[in-house]
């Protein structure tokens, strides 16, 4: 699908697909499928990846640093991710920059419906069940593929954000002349790390 679209002028409905495709194949299957999910550290620090991502897709401004997109996630997923987004957010810098949880008690086993508890132990730490998160956050980029395509507004300003280049796959040999078909880059990019003006569409 995506080389007949890079061939062509996409569509913004055909940069979102692909958009939300690469998020599916690459960080929502492998937390679903693997063993990632047997490790709270890894599974978060990729699931963080993907809330940053569709939250530049979501948020209403086009200057918005990584995190006012992953604050305005958090809101999109509302209940307790709302209500703590400050810590959870405080969890995410201090995982994708040092590796360390602070804060948080981590599982990913157990049958807790809710995924967030507070105050547990006499340090007061919020209990998190990293696969109850992975899950609901799996289910929100999924509703967030579907409300952007239905919404004009959204769509116009979701697209605007997103780029298709031409990617080539190859095959290489090492220096043994083994044949290796490394993955292939995305074919859809962000226009932008950082906008630089403020616009918004209401």
């Amino acid at each position: 699908m995506s080389s007949q679209i890079i061939n062509q002028k996409p569509s913004n409905e055909d940069k979102i697909d692909v958009y939300f495709e690469y998020i599916e194949n690459r960080i929502l299957q492998p937390i679903q499928n693997t063993s990632i999910k047997d490790y709270c550290t890894a599974s978060l620090l990729i699931v963080f990846a993907a809330i940053d991502g569709v939250g530049q897709l979501l948020y209403p401004y086009d200057n918005a640093g990584s995190n006012e997109r992953i604050k305005y996630f958090l809101d999109y997923m509302g209940g307790k991710y709302k209500d703590h987004q400050k810590e959870i957010l405080k969890l995410r810098n201090s995982i994708v920059h040092n590796g360390l949880n602070v804060d948080f008690y981590l599982t990913h086993t157990g049958t807790i419906d809710d995924p967030i508890l507070e105050n547990l132990g006499p340090a007061g730490f919020i209990l998190m069940n990293t696969s109850a998160m992975c899950e609901d956050v799996i289910k929100k980029c999924k509703q967030a593929h579907d409300d952007i395509l239905h919404d004009p507004t959204k769509l116009i300003l979701a697209a605007n954000r997103l780029n298709m280049v031409v990617v080539n796959s190859e095959n290489y040999q090492d220096r043994q002349g083994n044949i290796i078909s490394p993955s292939p880059a995305s074919s859809i990019k962000f226009t932008y790390t950082h906008f630089p003006k403020k616009t918004h569409i209401p």
